[in-house]
């Protein structure tokens, strides 16, 4: 083991600490107080993102309620090095932000497709040329995801090199801060994406004593039910997907195993390779975005997480060759648990055998 992996890891525990984040933000809000500058949420906003006609919804509320001032910006299309398969996510993100909008209450239809580029053109003239944008935005995003150029023609309109300008200036302010998405919201060193993570940004300006008197926080972390099964029989399969390289995987994976316990499914592991190891790129700011994103998800549904040691290349290889062992034991899931903990939250070096063989005991398997 060389000196850098073995320093690594020490390394991560201490950037990912709590310590290290209070002294983040203590530090941003010292600048603040020395420049005499009002506590300032950016919102940067990516119509034909809909995770960003989901946050438009919440953006009147959140000034409302909050003693801020709301900064929104209009962003376009992050790069292709961040999101390399794109169009696969954009039908995804489609999907997905239909079936989450009742449950928090709000609202999008997806029409199966993206809206024209003529109706995103009309659409970024009307948010560039309004006056009012936490009202707004999501009126220009309703008529947006409705294809509805025409009620969109009718909303004043600025002219198209107004609002490159203005997409120039959102996309360099959103990079300057350091991230690469729509749909985001930053506040003094901490990015917050849409309606996912505004709990924490709540709970953030909740605890420094801005929400306004009378006034309630407007988003929450929902619980899943528990012990549903209630007798119940089924031929529901759920398959999951999991990257042990991936921070996300590692979290979801103690809730996933419990599926099985909580409702009457079958529960199917089907491990992928890395984005890294198919070829497809993750920048920098993509993976500090991802770890500092990991850790306050991992602190609040209280799995260890924050001592890595990156599984990528051999150490991932020799896990998912004895994924067939595992599984066939009915371990499957449990095995590749142990390896994301030791990787994830302990530091270890997977490449070790001795290593595997913790995460082999761990699952209640023999080496």
């Amino acid at each position: 083991m060389s000196i850098r992996t073995a320093i690594k890891p020490f390394v991560t525990s201490l950037i990912t600490s709590r310590a290290f984040r209070d002294l983040r933000w203590k530090t941003m809000a010292f600048k603040r107080i020395i420049r005499r500058e009002p506590h300032r949420i950016y919102y940067f906003h990516q119509i034909d993102d809909p995770y960003s006609h989901l946050s438009s919804q919440l953006l009147l509320k959140l000034k409302a309620n909050y003693d801020i001032e709301l900064h929104i910006h209009l962003v376009g299309k992050p790069i292709d090095e961040v999101v390399p398969q794109r169009l696969a996510l954009e039908e995804y993100a489609r999907k997905d932000a239909a079936n989450i909008s009742t449950f928090h209450n709000l609202e999008f239809k997806d029409i199966g497709q993206l809206p024209s580029s003529e109706t995103l053109k009309m659409a970024q003239k009307a948010f560039v040329a309004s006056t009012d944008l936490p009202n707004d935005t999501e009126k220009i995003g309703q008529a947006f995801w409705n294809n509805n150029i025409d009620a969109l023609k009718k909303m004043n309109l600025a002219s198209e090199e107004k609002v490159n300008h203005i997409l120039e200036i959102g996309d360099q302010t959103r990079k300057k801060y350091g991230h690469y998405l729509g749909a985001m919201f930053y506040y003094e060193g901490e990015w917050y994406w849409s309606i996912d993570r505004l709990p924490y940004l709540e709970k953030r300006l909740s605890d420094h004593g801005f929400l306004k008197k009378h006034k309630k926080n407007i988003s929450t972390f929902k619980q899943a039910p528990k012990d549903t099964k209630g007798g119940i029989k089924s031929n529901v399969k759920v398959e999951f997907f999991p990257s042990i390289r991936s921070p996300y995987s590692y979290l979801a994976m103690p809730e996933i195993l419990r599926i099985k316990d909580d409702y009457p499914v079958e529960l199917i592991m089907r491990p992928v390779m890395p984005m890294v190891m198919r070829g497809l790129p993750v920048p920098q700011n993509k993976l500090r975005y991802i770890i500092s994103d990991a850790k306050r998800e991992a602190d609040r549904i209280n799995v260890p997480f924050g001592k890595i040691n990156d599984p990528l290349g051999k150490p991932v290889l020799r896990a998912y060759s004895l994924f067939p062992y595992a599984k066939n034991q009915n371990k499957g899931g449990e095995f590749l648990f142990a390896f994301c903990q030791l990787a994830w939250s302990e530091g270890c070096d997977m490449n070790l055998d001795s290593n595997l063989k913790k995460a082999i005991t761990k699952a209640n398997l023999n080496w």
